[in-house]
């Protein structure tokens, strides 16, 4: 292997993308608790207010508001359980909801507006989405653990995601195949009412914690 000339910087080796699957598992079973307390059950109440509405019982309005009332309210919830995790932190589901709500306006800000660029970048070209979505689909983990602006943490991101480009398309690669195969297992009950969601669900918490590794690795 050649070494490299004065003044070039060496590129950072990081685990291979597939690695961080097994990681990402062992984390599960770790915090499996918070994760389904405070991830699956917002989302499975969603799903049971969509059957109770499909089968004509007025009250599933009110039961799917709930839970997408309590998705939204567990945005900050999760990326600090995530964060945590990464870090070896042990944390209780009533820490993550008191510590993660300074960040929680700063999530929701940072999600509607890089929405709204990778809409822009799409509808104007496919090449700017991907290069927005390089560049700071991290920047949630930048702001819960390092307690940065909007601004700064995309700015953060896209600087330190450059250098390791190969490896955050290498993560997002493997996050779209392993969506996809859920995808496909979840169609195969598509016949079953609220079944298809559940599996999906479950299928996915293996690689809850994918994304936060790779952060993780960059950042530190």
């Amino acid at each position: 292997m050649s070494e490299p000339t004065t003044g070039e910087t060496p590129k950072p080796t990081l685990t291979p993308s597939w690695s961080l699957v097994p990681k990402s598992f062992a984390l599960l079973q770790q915090y499996f608790e918070p994760v389904v307390i405070i991830s699956v059950l917002p989302l499975l109440t969603i799903d049971l207010g969509s059957l109770l509405l499909k089968g004509g019982v007025g009250l599933g309005f009110l039961v799917s508001m709930v839970g997408l009332v309590w998705t939204l309210l567990t945005i900050a919830a999760q990326a600090n359980l995530q964060v945590s995790a990464a870090r070896g932190k042990r944390i209780s589901v009533s820490e993550c909801y008191n510590q993660s709500w300074r960040y929680y306006w700063r999530l929701l800000g940072f999600g509607l507006l890089f929405t709204i660029m990778l809409m822009i970048g799409f509808i104007l070209l496919i090449v700017p989405f991907f290069i927005l979505l390089r560049r700071y689909f991290l920047s949630p983990y930048y702001i819960v653990d390092q307690n940065l602006s909007i601004t700064e943490a995309m700015k953060r991101s896209a600087a330190q995601t450059k250098p390791t480009a190969g490896y955050v398309w290498g993560t997002l690669g493997v996050f779209v195949v392993l969506a996809i195969a859920v995808g496909i297992v979840s169609a195969i009950f598509a016949g079953i009412p609220g079944l298809p969601t559940v599996i999906d669900t479950l299928l996915s918490l293996p690689f809850y914690f994918l994304f936060v590794l790779r952060y993780t690795e960059i950042a530190h």
